[in-house]
């Protein structure tokens, strides 16, 4: 009897390490795209008009590849940035729509626009505009009072 429950985990499901409960703790923290997390920057259109803002968010990202409830198989974990533009007019109070303003990056792509951000350019649609990134507390301030997003919070919750 003993033996038996010493085979079942805390849950009272058999542990076995083929069938892994979490996803695979491979490390990203050294991509260089988490330099860049919860940050905002300002943006230049190439005639020095003021475009907006730029919000990226960093996290990673983890496909299941097969498997069902607690028999999951996990693929390689992919850095993934979430990039929320916040255009000058609507900043003013003009609406479009969320789909326009929002960017998911990962992989070559990621690679690519982490260079170019590094070096103070944001390409989007065609467009090179000029980034002056904010600083970590100027942009928590901006973030915080003009749109309501507590970025101070979401740099807690994924640390």
């Amino acid at each position: 009897m003993r033996e038996r429950i010493a085979a079942y985990g805390v849950a009272g499901v058999v542990q076995n390490s083929a069938m892994p409960w979490t996803s695979p703790d491979t490390d990203t923290a050294g991509h260089a795209a988490y330099a860049f997390d919860c940050r905002v920057g300002e943006l230049t259109r190439p005639h020095d008009e003021q475009a907006g803002h730029v919000v990226v968010i960093v996290g990673t990202h983890w496909s299941r590849v097969g498997g069902r409830l607690w028999w999951r198989r996990w693929g390689r974990p992919t850095v993934v940035a979430d990039l929320t533009l916040v255009p000058a007019d609507r900043e003013q109070g003009l609406w479009v729509s969320d789909e326009e303003f929002e960017r998911n990056l990962s992989g070559e792509d990621l690679d690519i626009a982490v260079a170019s951000w590094a070096s103070g350019e944001l390409t989007l649609d065609d467009t090179v505009y000029t980034v002056e990134w904010l600083s970590v507390e100027a942009g928590d301030t901006k973030a915080l009072e003009q749109w309501g997003w507590d970025l101070s919070a979401q740099r807690l919750r994924t640390k």
